[in-house]
């Protein structure tokens, strides 16, 4: 009987594991074929390339070697695994990740020292996190009772979503968002509906440990639906409301527990990071009416079927218990939508983002998936109703955009199709009207995908050729710098150098820089920038800091013995000279030297106190001379 058992549910996982690999290899087909003929690299180039490619191979190598948390080369110094929490240093599968390319690089398969090795990587984690997303909802939709053929629907809708493409994109770790967000209800229903507990408290603790802000949306999203499932019982459920309570709480203890490291890494450094916003930016309540907030064609952030209307309108549905949640939830995101206020919640309370556009797609998804397993359940006349609205306002807005979105097209002959299926009964050749559904809705993402890659996609997209931009990651530059560092006299020797673009520069040539781009790091660095030395910057962010504004005394104290500037060197500060000219086809590379030498750690018995200290130049001077103390 066990034996049976396994086998059976083994067999399952190993055909819904293939049947998710050959869906992903279609999602991303495009992508790939772009990257192997074009070189064409899947990731953006804003943050895609300054952060997250850089900060990747940057983990890699001193996760490899266990180096020390704190890290000189962290900007001007700080805790990596904390700076990077927001990222990927607490993320299991990243660390899977590194282990085989670990093994690669050991039997000399890889070379994942160069930034250049990155971009391949960048695109197969993405393809990995799109399997599991599928295999995980397959799963979900099984255990909610879904019927094979809408469990098929629904699975495509949501795993070929522009989400997951967006998502893994622009910010390849909120990837694991669209996979722990199913895993999570998983674990619920299986709770609910079988007493198993073990997937709900592996789900929880991964997501706490793996990042802290995705705990606080998926606490938003998973609060609300475990206390729907509390108040309102299914007929399926076997556990009381006392158990429910009880047990869920438990197990989200024992997660917590289970997660300490991961989620007080990343408490920590929210904890310690400066993200107050600008007093002079004021957030609009209402959405602004443009195509990068549609939701049935042209979306910049999610583009889902034109059936979720329907589905949506289809109030005789909603005596079904999970077609009414999964209305619900859709009902509260459209909602919300229109304010610009629902997508600053789901940012912390910080600059709106709609980062919650996942949830969406998973809700629509289900929605549109049970629409069409209870689809025989209406008669005509109460689809046409829903329908035909629905298609003429579609028919509208495809002739008068000037985008002719051709997905509103084939949504419209996915409502047609499924009234013949009604009209006919087409239910008795069910594996012909199921495959034809499955092939209708493909074509309907495919097309769907296709008009977002060249909305979203696109215009942010880079070739492998940028890697080798001087801009970028120049070879002249960084056999310079590996000459600096082979000749560098201590460990903490800095380099003044920060391209324009590649604002992460010291990650991709190993160095010790004086500049950090990441959303993380600690708040007092701002500080010192901002009042405590008032360091002029050429932008004023709090996820950024850069160079110390051409000043000699900061300079030497950082310890900063080089220089380089690309073809003009106009604020060159004192002490230094130029010690070498470089023409690298049209840029000219100039290098430059401290000649004043400050020790990069000396002794004292001069303490200053900071309240005495009046200028920026007098903090300078003491910082010098000795040290400065708020208790003194």
């Amino acid at each position: 009987m066990l034996k049976k058992w396994l086998n059976s549910n083994v067999k399952q996982f190993f055909v819904i594991t293939f049947i998710s690999v050959i869906l992903t290899l279609i999602l991303f087909s495009t992508h790939i074929y772009d990257y192997i003929v074009n070189g064409t690299v899947f990731s953006g180039a804003g943050d895609g390339f300054r952060q997250m490619m850089p900060f990747q191979m940057y983990l890699y190598e001193h996760l490899r070697s266990f180096s020390s948390l704190y890290d000189a080369s962290f900007g001007l110094g700080g805790d990596y695994m904390k700076g990077l929490s927001y990222y990927y240093s607490l993320s299991p599968l990243m660390w899977l990740n590194f282990l085989f390319i670990k093994i690669g690089e050991t039997v000399g398969i890889f070379n994942p020292t160069t930034i250049h090795f990155w971009p391949t990587n960048q695109l197969i984690m993405a393809m990995i996190r799109a399997i599991i997303t599928f295999v995980v909802t397959f799963y979900l939709f099984k255990i909610l009772h879904f019927k094979r053929s809408a469990n098929m629907i629904a699975t495509i809708l949501y795993g070929m979503s522009t989400v997951v493409i967006y998502f893994n994109f622009t910010w390849s770790f909120y990837g694991n968002l669209l996979y722990l967000l199913p895993l999570s209800i998983l674990g619920l229903e299986r709770y609910f509906q079988q007493r198993k507990i073990g997937i709900f408290i592996v789900a929880i603790a991964l997501t706490l440990f793996s990042n802290f802000y995705f705990s606080y949306y998926q606490a938003i999203i998973i609060g609300c639906y475990y206390l729907y499932r509390l108040i309102f019982t299914y007929k399926y459920d076997i556990v009381s409301r006392t158990q429910k309570l009880i047990c869920v709480i438990s197990a989200t203890v024992l997660s917590v527990l289970s997660s300490v490291f991961g989620l007080f890494t990343g408490i920590s450094a929210f904890l310690e990071n400066d993200r107050k916003q600008n007093p002079n930016v004021d957030i609009p309540f209402l959405t602004p009416l443009d195509y990068h907030y549609f939701f049935f064609s042209d979306g910049f952030y999610i583009t889902i079927s034109i059936l979720t209307i329907v589905a949506l309108l289809s109030f005789k549905l909603y005596r079904f218990y999970f077609y009414r949640l999964f209305a619900i939830v859709t009902w509260i995101l459209f909602i919300g939508s229109l304010s610009q206020y629902f997508d600053s919640a789901f940012n912390g309370f910080s600059f709106p983002e709609r980062r919650w556009v996942y949830i969406l797609a998973l809700s629509s998804s289900a929605l549109c998936g049970l629409f069409i397993q209870h689809l025989s359940t209406l008669n005509m006349k109460y689809y046409l109703i829903r329908t035909i609205p629905v298609c003429i306002i579609a028919i509208l807005y495809v002739l008068l955009s000037p985008t002719h979105p051709l997905a509103l097209i084939v949504g419209i002959i996915l409502l047609i199709v499924l009234a013949v299926i009604l009209k006919f009964s087409l239910w008795r050749y069910k594996k012909l009207t199921v495959a034809i559904l499955v092939l209708i809705v493909m074509i309907q993402q495919i097309v769907i995908l296709d008009n977002n890659k060249n909305m979203a996609i696109k215009p942010y997209q880079q070739s492998l050729s940028t890697l080798k931009q001087h801009d970028y990651h120049s070879n002249y530059v960084n056999q310079l710098i590996k000459k600096i560092n082979q000749n560098a006299t201590g460990s903490f020797n800095r380099i003044d150098y920060m391209s324009d673009y590649a604002l992460n520069s010291p990650f991709i040539y190993h160095y010790n820089g004086i500049s950090l781009y990441s959303s993380i790091f600690n708040g007092d660095i701002l500080k010192y920038y901002d009042k405590t030395l008032q360091i002029n910057m050429p932008i004023d962010k709090n996820s950024t800091y850069r160079l110390l504004g051409n000043r000699q005394n900061l300079l030497s104290l950082w310890n900063v013995n080089d220089r380089i500037r690309v073809n003009h060197d106009d604020n060159l500060p004192y002490g230094f000279k130029i010690k070498s000219e470089h023409k690298d086809n049209k840029v000219r590379w100039i290098h430059s030297k401290n000649t004043i030498h400050y020790p990069s750690a000396h002794i004292t018995n001069k303490v200053f106190s900071n309240k005495e200290l009046k200028s920026p130049l007098d903090k300078e001077q003491a910082m010098l001379q000795g040290i400065v103390s708020k208790q003194y």
